[in-house]
């Protein structure tokens, strides 16, 4: 394999891409490296061929620490749908803390009690860090829990500090009945406008 760094502009502006790694199937060394406008690829010549690579590969990071601390200012994490994208992938992406490209951006979320007995329901109180992103006009936010076997309920996150820690009422949600007084289950947040858990937590 040939492995060359380059640092890519086009004529007007530079792409922000910073160093970019160029791995070929090829012994021989690249040779031209073109970028048009507007293009999601480089096209890449060496003395055998030519081939082309993705301006980013956004999707191949799976958590937002992997995803905000990669160099490539074209991916971030877009919180509430939990993937790596592109700013035009994410929804309302210009809306804070809904697409973050700095690791410490990305959403922690502590569960107290983090175990609890689901045949005795209780208030789950979660402190998040730095916080959720503000919920938009008509949009708000669930406690969603999975458990191991495949079960999931929710309830209504309700705020008790401003944006930073939330209350899971397990007494006002049905929980699916268990043999056993208890099972491993993971955390997330929902987004009631999009339906997809975030800023999960597993269980122990």
């Amino acid at each position: 394999h040939f492995v060359g760094r380059y640092h890519i502009t086009s004529d007007s502006f530079d792409l922000g891409l910073g160093d970019l790694t160029v791995v070929a199937e090829t012994t021989s060394a690249v040779r031209h490296l073109q970028w048009v406008e507007g293009m999601d690829y480089i096209y890449v010549a060496t003395e055998e061929e030519v081939f082309r690579i993705p301006l980013e590969q956004c999707s191949t990071f799976e958590d937002c620490d992997s995803c905000a601390g990669d160099s490539n200012p074209l991916c971030g994490w877009c919180t509430v749908e939990s993937k790596c994208s592109r700013s035009s992938e994410c929804t309302n992406s210009s809306q804070p803390m809904r697409w973050v490209q700095e690791t410490a951006e990305c959403i922690a979320s502590v569960v107290d009690p983090a175990t609890f007995v689901l045949d005795n329901p209780q208030n789950i109180t979660v402190t998040v860090t730095p916080g959720l992103p503000p919920p938009l006009d008509g949009e708000s936010y669930e406690c969603y829990f999975a458990t191991d076997s495949g079960e999931s309920f929710f309830t209504d996150a309700v705020e008790i500090v401003n944006n930073t820690q939330y209350m899971c009422d397990l007494t006002q949600t049905t929980i699916p009945s268990f043999q056993g007084a208890s099972l491993v289950t993971d955390f997330s947040f929902r987004s009631t406008a999009i339906g997809i858990p975030f800023a999960t937590e597993e269980g122990a």
